[in-house]
């Protein structure tokens, strides 16, 4: 097994280490909370880094007007 796996065959959240509900054998389309190019994430994780890209957004935007 590889870093981002538990040894009962569990994603780890890329992000905090934790072990996540999603099997490694799950396909990749049908995930929650997976970034392409990254990993699977956990449900706090990727809520949390969502957030901060919504306000990096807001934040460019506002420097554009």
């Amino acid at each position: 097994m590889n870093d981002f796996v538990t040894n009962d065959g569990f994603e780890i959240c890329i992000s905090c280490d934790k072990p996540t509900k999603v099997k490694r054998d799950a396909p990749v389309k049908s995930r929650k909370y997976y970034i392409e190019g990254a990993g699977q994430m956990c449900k706090s994780c990727y809520d949390a880094i969502i957030e901060k890209l919504k306000i990096m957004h807001q934040n460019l935007n506002n420097e554009e007007i």
